[in-house]
């Protein structure tokens, strides 16, 4: 088998055809064999299939032998190359026994070249086992000492939470994390997953936080996966969670949302708002975001906005990209505009 091995992969030009083949037969051979295997690999002249073949043999090597394929790397690979293969041992070891992969790097994790070499690794092995026992990776998780390290296992578990006990009790301790980067970075990660699949759910976590700027960034994140399936209940809802203070940009991120999907329905979900400072940011980026496809509506949309300022700057944005394309059709537009001579002279001025 292994003579078959080389044949395919020394004997001229190699194909997607011949590697499938060579994984395949990798997982028939005895985990004895596998250091012979890395060898042949090692001959090979191209250091990108080289490096494809490597993956797929320590992937396999892997599942039959996780410590025996960790150890083969730790000796054998350089250090800026092992993160890399070490990956691809613990992808496969992690998720079939986590525990004894978790023993192997706590043993070996002073050997690594940098912190964020481990990384994916920390990332795997919290994967790995959360599949297998969520409970135990939460309380692994509250032992975790090294910021970036706890950041990559919370990112882990909030996107295997699967279900609503586990993401019940990842939610609390992520509320619970005193940096507000990574607290909100840890809300996020169960929400984000969470809200394609579950919307009702992942919008009654949203209600459990303090009202303020993780809330709003929070629902953000719900609202912006939940538009795709219910555009108008998930807008209603955004809205519902957002302070006074907070309500110009948010109205601004709903229309933009709907101005992405279809430029008809934000122009009816404006034209329900009240014209003032709430809605001026909304009317200004609806007015931008249709001046190439319709600069009269963008001209009829801008002067809407009640602030004189931002008014005018939509205005003069308008009239120059609609002036680039059809010079004469912008002139007459902006001479029946209605705007005052002070106005007027102000836009051609920019």
């Amino acid at each position: 088998m292994l003579a078959d091995a080389r044949q395919r992969l020394m004997g001229g030009m190699i194909n997607i055809g011949s590697i499938v083949d060579v994984f395949e037969s990798m997982g028939e051979l005895d985990p004895t064999m596998m250091p012979e295997v890395m060898r042949i690999i090692e001959e090979m002249p191209n250091f990108q299939q080289k490096n494809l073949l490597y993956m797929a043999a320590l992937t396999r090597w892997a599942d039959q032998n996780g410590a025996a394929a960790a150890d083969f790397v730790s000796k054998n690979f350089t250090a800026e190359r092992k993160a890399g293969m070490l990956g691809a041992v613990f992808s496969s070891w992690a998720a079939k026994d986590p525990l004894t992969a978790w023993k192997w790097f706590d043993s070996n994790r002073e050997s690594f070249a940098n912190p964020a070499s481990e990384h994916p690794l920390v990332r795997s092995l919290y994967q790995g086992l959360a599949t297998k026992d969520f409970a135990a990776a939460m309380a692994r998780l509250q032992t975790e000492e090294d910021f970036d390290s706890k950041t990559v296992a919370l990112d882990a578990l909030g996107v295997v939470a699967a279900t609503t006990n586990q993401r019940d009790a990842f939610f609390q301790y992520a509320r619970s994390l005193e940096n507000p980067d990574q607290r909100l970075r840890a809300i996020n990660s169960v929400l984000g997953h969470l809200a394609h699949s579950d919307p009702a759910e992942a919008s009654t976590l949203v209600e459990m936080l303090e009202t303020g700027k993780e809330r709003v960034e929070a629902a953000k994140q719900v609202a912006n996966a939940w538009f795709e399936s219910d555009p108008e209940r998930s807008s209603a809802w955004f809205l519902g969670q957002v302070p006074a203070d907070e309500m110009p940009a948010a109205i601004r991120d709903v229309t933009n949302r709907w101005l992405r999907r279809d430029p008809n329905a934000a122009a009816e979900f404006l034209s329900q708002t009240e014209q003032g400072a709430q809605t001026d940011p909304a009317r200004a980026a609806f007015s931008q975001g249709i001046a190439a496809m319709d600069p009269e509506s963008a001209i009829t949309w801008a002067g809407t906005i009640t602030d004189d300022k931002m008014r005018e700057g939509s205005l003069v944005n308008v009239y120059k990209q609609w002036y680039r394309r059809d010079p004469g059709a912008a002139e007459a537009s902006l001479n029946q505009s209605g705007l005052s001579e002070e106005q007027l002279q102000k836009v051609l001025e920019k």
